[in-house]
């Protein structure tokens, strides 16, 4: 049998775009989690007083993005970290780009829905969550 073809995500890297007309995407330092990347359709139900059987019957809408968080230490006065969060207070729309482990790439933009320091506890890292929504579609390479 032959042996899986995995990888771990470690050292997939999220990189921020600076939004200049020639953008430099910059590593994001420390980031913890980037959740989940792509788009998926909703379900439209187009059911009518004909259908067969009377079975419901449904076509793939418009395709969305998840709303998710992505985390990272927080490192104080970190420029990168800092512009990032200054974003997300202003509820900005930013490009960001993936470079997963397996060498993958996925360049995509998320509206920054704002930002918080996750629950400080006592034996654990200080950690910055910010809450984002995919708009647009991702790009695969």
């Amino acid at each position: 049998m032959a042996a899986t073809q995995a990888v771990l995500g470690a050292n997939s890297v999220l990189y921020v775009s600076d939004m200049a007309g020639s953008p430099t995407y910059n590593e994001v330092p420390e980031a913890l989690n980037i959740g989940s990347i792509g788009e998926q359709a909703e379900l439209v139900d187009v059911t009518s007083l004909n259908s067969p059987n009377a079975t419901r019957e449904y076509i793939a809408g418009l395709k969305d993005g998840d709303e998710r968080e992505l985390t990272m230490n927080r490192i104080a006065g970190n420029a990168i970290q800092n512009q990032l969060l200054a974003d997300a207070q202003a509820g900005n729309t930013i490009d960001f780009r993936v470079i997963f482990s397996n060498s993958e790439q996925a360049d995509f933009s998320l509206v920054l829905l704002g930002w918080r320091i996750v629950e400080p506890v006592n034996n654990e890292q200080l950690r910055a969550s910010i809450n984002v929504k995919q708009t647009g579609a991702t790009v695969w390479s």
